[in-house]
């Protein structure tokens, strides 16, 4: 309640009751004074209510924690899956200019660096692998159970997160390699093919 609310009551209160106007005075400044007086009281901290206690700070700490320990595995998977993205659309861009060079050569380039693209690298930093199934040994190239070679045409693949490959796509370290398969009709995991 403002100070000129008081007031207003306090003078309608006299002239009700028609007190004289220098009693009127004296009660008025009585009543401002209690009401500061009031007002310090009511505005100091109360010393119970200082801070939080060790159990509310340990649960927050729990409860964040928790959060962290949620948001830090869909982060990571965030990542990774990111990065296999932008490896398979890697492959893709390197597919293209494979096929303008055979459109213009006749033949596939024996090495990425023919195509200008030998430093290409994957999200993780290792190079993407490229081998032409013409004139290169059967044992070199990608396989799966029943298919040996994958592809045709070409094998171009990235070893993945572990930067460690094997030919056969059954082997634990290959599970994630991102591979070109079926002459191009699967780029992705080899965990997903």
């Amino acid at each position: 309640m403002s100070k000129r609310c008081v007031y207003v009551k306090f003078l309608i209160y006299l002239t009700i009751y028609n007190v004289h106007a220098k009693s009127r005075d004296r009660l008025f400044q009585n009543v401002i004074v209690k009401r500061k007086m009031y007002l310090k009281q009511k505005i100091k901290p109360n010393k119970d209510d200082s801070g939080i206690t060790l159990i509310e700070l340990v649960l927050a700490i729990l409860i964040a924690a928790t959060l962290v320990s949620i948001a830090i595995p869909i982060y990571t998977k965030y990542k990774d899956d990111r990065k296999v993205n932008n490896a398979v659309s890697d492959i893709h861009q390197l597919e293209l200019y494979l096929a303008v060079f055979e459109a213009d050569n006749g033949r596939f380039p024996d090495t990425l660096d023919e195509l200008g693209r030998g430093s290409f690298t994957d999200p993780w930093g290792n190079p993407y692998q490229y081998l032409p199934v013409e004139g290169t040994p059967v044992g070199k190239l990608r396989k799966d159970r029943f298919m040996v070679p994958v592809n045709t045409d070409y094998d171009l693949y990235s070893k993945g997160k572990d930067g460690k490959s094997q030919t056969a796509f059954t082997a634990p370290v290959s599970f994630d390699d991102i591979v070109r398969a079926n002459d191009g009709k699967f780029i992705g995991l080899v965990e997903d093919f």
